[in-house]
């Protein structure tokens, strides 16, 4: 099966599996439907609807995911001591105390959103709180990718063509980018 951004079946897969089977953010499925919406090749309603579907689903997936995870936890060393880190602990006061903000805010940080799901699964966040922060943020931030999409298409896929021919490059610095992180980040006292 070919993708096609005015397709809402292929918005909806895409958009379930971006993050998890796929390291490429749902943005990009979006932006082009939105695209597809201004050429007249999509309709605004079933792209809009498959495209929160397709999002509430890789989002749920993912917390859920979590949960699973911490279930096992004592049945793998490593991650019985993850599980019993102080750090684990610091995570989990933030969600408790930040958990609803933090879900709504990933909404808006773009790659970062299924581990950051992962995590509140992982750290026992209610289901009922990461359901409604999610869904707030859904609702938000899916039309106005789709909107984004309609509106500066054409320069967004110039830009998407100019940054693919120079992918190697890209990625190379993001590489080396993240080299020089790991390394200062070591020099920190902690």
């Amino acid at each position: 099966m070919q993708w096609n951004a005015a397709d809402p079946l292929s918005l909806f897969l895409a958009c379930t599996i971006s993050g998890l089977l796929i390291p490429v953010p749902e943005d990009l499925a979006l932006l082009a439907a939105g695209w597809a919406i201004k050429t007249g090749e999509a309709t605004e309603a079933p792209i809009l609807l498959a495209g929160i579907a397709g999002v509430g689903l890789r989002d749920a997936i993912a917390f859920y995911a979590g949960r699973l995870v911490a279930g096992q936890a004592g049945r793998w060393a490593w991650l019985d001591r993850l599980a019993r880190s102080g750090r684990v602990e610091r995570a989990r006061g933030m969600f408790v105390r930040h958990g609803p903000a933090m879900i709504g805010a990933a909404r808006f940080a773009i790659g970062m959103r299924a581990p950051l799901y992962f995590a509140a699964g992982m750290l026992g966040t209610r289901s009922r709180s990461f359901l409604f922060a999610d869904g707030i943020g859904l609702c938000l931030s899916t039309p106005l990718t789709l909107y984004l999409g309609w509106r500066f298409g054409d320069q967004a896929a110039a830009f998407l063509q100019e940054a693919l021919s120079h992918q190697r490059a890209l990625i190379g610095g993001g590489l080396v980018a993240l080299l020089l992180y790991q390394l200062w980040r070591r020099r920190l006292p902690a």
